[in-house]
């Protein structure tokens, strides 16, 4: 294998408020020269590029040669690594889906004239390259201005590289990262940096990168791949080749979801006498991923990101009172389940006994809430024993 380097895309403000990308380049290991992969000499069928949103359970092993499908990478392990946070991101879409196939569309139309096909969804069949999606540059050991790390795969010997676009580290900017995507993914197939402003190698986020440019344009930095000057658009032909079978199909992905969260309340159950104060537990389930859950109740509400769903309500006035918890999945899709319980009146106190604890009252932390309700009403118990 020829020369291979790993290239480091870092992240400042510019001198127009947007990012700027500095390539630290680090050569990681060289062999005799051999003679690039052209496109003619591959199979007829596209090459693939897989945009993996990390979804936080997958591990990545350091290996010689990079090897998507088996999630092998020379520059390091991580594990796991890191999710995509696509709510910072939300400039894109609503929802984890929207997010996600706004940014792979954007990707799409870049290698639109390439044979080259995108997906966000695993491919079956090998090889193909992957761009992993998420988390922050400390998973290698680098400064967190660092936005994207990849091999630079001169002639694009290596058929299934891996690179990275720190997601975190981009802060919400939804064109820096679809730059960064798409310049990671062209280091792995041979490409170096321009002087084109327009040229999503042009080693700045600017608003005017949006493709490669078709014009030749003076190499950034120390060559590494033979060439002075560089035709982002020729050098994608020469390797991958033209696409020429009609439309280009959109980026594959998962279906869409239209199934509803399940939601379960598990605590009170419906027609439940309840005291004044009591728990709330319910359980939420989703085939893509909860949002978020709201508990509602007597004209107030607790909303959690995360389990357990739980919320300790105190003080309520004898009545009837329904409990509705609603959940919202990561593509936007809700359910809600209700029940009706009755709040009983309290029992007359005994002289001295406190009716609450002090400092009880609605949004009560759950877990020491019940702890001080029971202290309270020992000590009522205790005074009885006196009367």
């Amino acid at each position: 294998m020829g020369l291979l380097a790993l290239l480091a895309v870092s992240l400042s403000e510019g001198p127009l408020g947007l990012p700027d990308l500095r390539h630290d380049i680090v050569p990681a290991y060289g062999a005799p020269a051999l003679a690039p992969v052209r496109a003619e000499d591959r199979a007829a069928q596209p090459a693939v590029l897989y945009l993996n949103f990390s979804d936080g359970t997958e591990t990545i092993a350091r290996a010689i040669s990079d090897d998507a499908s088996r999630n092998e990478s020379i520059i390091g392990a991580v594990d796991p690594f890191p999710e995509f946070r696509w709510q910072a991101f939300s400039s894109a879409g609503n929802t984890r889906p929207d997010v996600v196939r706004a940014i792979a569309e954007r990707a799409h139309r870049a290698f639109l004239s390439f044979n080259v096909v995108l997906t966000t969804v695993r491919p079956a069949d090998t090889p193909y390259t992957m761009v992993m999606i998420g988390g922050a540059p400390a998973v290698f050991g680098l400064p967190k201005d660092v936005a994207g790390l990849a091999p630079l795969d001169c002639g694009n010997r290596q058929p299934s590289d891996i690179v990275y676009a720190f997601s975190s580290a981009l802060e919400g900017a939804t064109h820096g990262l679809f730059v960064t995507i798409a310049q990671e993914a062209a280091h792995a197939y041979g490409l170096e940096h321009t002087t084109n402003r327009a040229d999503l190698m042009f080693p700045q986020v600017v608003p005017e990168q949006s493709s490669f440019p078709e014009e030749e344009y003076p190499l950034i930095g120390q060559p590494l791949c033979g060439r002075l000057t560089q035709s982002s658009h020729g050098l994608l032909v020469e390797t991958l080749g033209a696409w020429t079978d009609g439309e280009k199909p959109p980026p594959r992905g998962p279906p869409r979801d239209t199934t509803a969260p399940v939601i379960t309340i598990d605590e009170p159950l419906d027609g439940a006498v309840l005291p004044a104060d009591f728990v709330v537990r319910a359980s939420a389930e989703d085939d893509v991923g909860i949002r978020r859950v709201t508990i509602e109740a007597a004209g107030d509400h607790a909303t959690l990101e995360a389990p357990p769903y739980t919320w300790f309500i105190s003080r309520l006035p004898p009545g009837p009172v329904d409990i509705t918890v609603t959940a919202i999945d990561d593509a936007g899709q809700m359910a809600s389940a209700t029940v009706s319980a009755l709040v009983a009146a309290a029992a007359p106190e005994a002289p001295g006994c406190a009716t609450a604890p002090p400092g009880s009252g609605r949004n009560q932390a759950p877990f020491f809430a019940p702890f001080a309700a029971a202290t309270a009403i020992l000590a009522c118990v205790r005074r009885r024993r006196h009367l």
